[in-house]
């Protein structure tokens, strides 16, 4: 706990001070004491008020910001904690319980009733998704309906588990609804993110403290190419696939993410590339491996795809071999906003491009080239 320096004076029972009615006609208040002996009672009560001010004042910047407030004499200092203090309104920050329909929550200090709180926005991580009608039920002074500004009711899927949103009572004693940010908004909190992780290989990542949701981007692993014998070409591996979206977490909690590794290309079938995934929230196939031409030309591998995303994306199929006169190795397939697809090759297969490109297959007996690996981009 902070400390607080700013004690209060005079304020145990029976303490000698002036009483109110006395203090407010004591002429002293507005002359100061210009001469003789000033009685200690007029003094204490002088005293006791200054003090008491600069206590309550000192504990509130201790309280809603966790640092010390010294008695120290540096202004400046104090002035920006008591900023911070302003500015955090953190006593109007809860994370409600209940149900998705029926939800509660405790202020510090309690609100007498409800008209303490008509005006007031209370930032609520709520506990369960949306499924329809909500109450919420502050300080158990009786539950209150929540709806949007223009009285529709709540539906399923407005908000998700663990999502920010705002409410404000209104003079009816109806909560006001609005997201905080919404789910879906890629344009605002994707151009903007607090933070970032990129993977390029297998991991987990804590949440943050104060983060509740995440974006995720996930691309699959290339497929590789095929191989081919004289005379023949083989086809090219697929792009990986790709998913995005917005999920809801919890501070401190461990998400695993797998990124897929690009399909193998030892001189047959190309191999497939990985699945990368974001915890169970989302993930992205790999690209098929380009079959390899032995006598025939090999055909193309199929594109990877994504799942659990708001976005879910299909990579481009790699080509076929292909060539009359001069064999052509078939081209990779790209992965979404990922790694482009290769080029038609005479001889080695064209190389992959990151993230989840699909390898080139090889033409006339030379080698073919490797998918490319997957990638998960993580932004709080």
């Amino acid at each position: 706990m902070a400390t607080n320096d700013f004690l209060p004076f005079g304020t145990g029972a029976g303490a000698n001070v002036l009483d109110q009615a006395s203090w407010a006609a004591l002429q002293a208040r507005q002359t100061g004491f210009q001469a003789g002996i000033a009685q200690s009672p007029q003094l204490n009560k002088t005293w006791r008020q200054a003090a008491f001010m600069a206590a309550m004042i000192g504990q509130f910047m201790a309280d809603l910001t966790g640092q010390d407030v010294l008695d120290d004499g540096d202004m400046a200092q104090k002035l920006a904690i008591f900023e911070a203090a302003i500015r955090s309104q953190s006593l109007n920050y809860i994370v409600a319980g209940g149900t998705a329909t029926a939800m509660t929550l405790s202020l510090d200090p309690a609100p007498t009733d409800y008209s303490a709180i008509i005006g007031t926005p209370l930032r609520i991580v709520v506990p369960l998704a949306s499924t329809g009608p909500a109450t919420l039920n502050v300080n158990a002074l009786g539950a209150r309906p929540v709806r949007y500004p223009r009285d529709s009711e709540i539906a399923a899927g407005d908000w998700g588990a663990s999502e920010l949103i705002e409410v404000v009572l209104d003079a009816g004693q109806v909560f006001r609804f609005r997201r905080v940010f919404s789910p879906m908004d890629i344009s605002t909190l994707g151009a903007i993110p607090r933070g970032a992780q990129i993977f390029t290989s297998t991991g987990s990542i804590i949440v943050p403290p104060n983060v509740f949701r995440m974006r995720a981007r996930v691309w699959g692993g290339g497929g590789g190419g095929g191989g081919s014998n004289a005379g023949w070409a083989g086809g090219g591996g697929g792009g990986g696939g790709y998913a995005e979206g917005f999920f809801a977490v919890t501070p401190g909690q461990s998400i695993p993410v797998t990124v897929g590794g690009g399909g193998g290309a030892a001189g047959g079938n190309g191999g497939a590339g990985g699945t990368s995934s974001f915890g169970a929230f989302c993930s992205a196939s790999g690209g098929d491996g380009g079959l390899g031409g032995f006598g025939n030309l090999g055909t193309r591998g199929l594109g990877g795809t994504g799942t659990g995303g708001a976005i879910n994306l299909s990579g481009s199929p790699g080509n076929s071999g292909g060539g009359n006169n001069d064999r052509l190795g078939g081209a990779g397939g790209a992965a979404p906003f990922g790694g482009s697809g290769t080029w038609f090759g005479t001889s080695v297969g064209g190389q992959s491009n990151s993230p989840g490109g699909g390898g080139g297959g090889s033409a006339n007996g030379n080698t073919p080239a490797p998918g490319s690996p997957g990638l998960v981009i993580v932004e709080w």
